[in-house]
């Protein structure tokens, strides 16, 4: 019993004691370039959220987003863009306010190819009469 707690203790103490190292090299396998950042903030006409990401992946698909809408002012769109590292703009959807989900996950069909390990921005913008809060996960 001693040789096996023993044997236990050692390798609680190994992964203990390599857990940081993993941490600092392991690259997470998820399916969003921001790494499942989620950011927040109220947008109004003209107004954007703006990410820089390097892809991971050759495909995205879709870029989902949180918004909370102000019903007395739905009439906007909410724009989503990616451009590559020269700015320009490779994919763009154009969601309406009055066609989303209030207070709820939202996707923005992009369908684009990426390359690998390349500089992309990510943009949102409000445009129209509307106000919203959103909350933005690719």
């Amino acid at each position: 019993m001693p040789v096996c707690l023993a044997g236990i203790l050692i390798l609680i103490f190994v992964y203990l004691a390599l857990w940081p190292m993993q941490m600092l090299t392991h690259t997470p396998v998820t399916g969003y370039p921001l790494n499942g950042d989620i950011s927040v903030q109220m947008l109004e006409n003209g107004d954007s959220i703006v990410f820089g990401f390097s892809s991971d992946s050759t495909r995205l698909r879709r870029i989902d987003i949180y918004p909370i809408i102000d019903p007395e002012n739905n009439e906007g769109f909410v724009c989503v863009e990616i451009s590559d590292r020269d700015s320009v703009v490779i994919c763009s959807e154009k969601l309406a306010l009055s066609e989303l989900n209030n207070a709820d996950w939202n996707g923005a069909e992009v369908g684009t190819v990426l390359k690998r390990g390349r500089q992309y921005t990510l943009t949102i913008r409000m445009e129209g009469n509307g106000v919203i809060w959103i909350g933005v996960l690719p």
